[in-house]
């Protein structure tokens, strides 16, 4: 049995460095382990290193710091990925298009993040297949 993705919101993101994706990022997941959601990342690039090296220089608590680092930023792939979460997928728009294909989830929050250097020339055609965007000021709508 095929089950359809019913997804709750599904953002776009637009980056230009892994720091710059990080920062974009972290508020948006802070604000989801507030309201206890599962946040899973699957990712093209090994985000582990500029994260630590980022986190050491924010003002976090530990313990949050702690739940954030402990995301598998790493992870390349759909396996154990739940309903009902945040997945947050990071990659080139071959990649995003591959994973979002895989996934068959409910009632959860997707957000593509793109290279922005990578779809700078179909940049406007990749914000028509969304409704909103994450960026350094929340969500905004498109």
């Amino acid at each position: 049995m095929i089950v359809e993705n019913k997804r709750l919101e599904n953002l776009c993101c637009f980056y230009v460095s892994e720091f710059h994706l990080e920062m974009i990022l972290l508020p948006y997941i802070n604000k989801s382990l507030d309201e206890n959601k599962k946040i899973f990342i699957v990712s093209e690039i090994d985000l582990e290193k500029s994260l630590g090296i980022l986190m050491s220089k924010i003002n976090l608590k530990e313990n949050r710091k702690n739940e954030i680092l402990n995301l598998n930023w790493k992870n390349n792939s759909v396996k154990n990925i739940e309903n009902n979460s945040v997945i947050i997928i990071v990659g080139k728009s071959k990649f995003i298009k591959n994973i979002n294909e895989q996934l068959k989830i409910e009632n959860s929050v997707i957000v593509d993040c793109y290279n922005f250097e990578e779809i700078q020339d179909n940049f406007t055609e990749i914000l028509k297949g969304y409704e909103k965007n994450l960026n350094t000021m929340g969500i905004q709508d498109i």
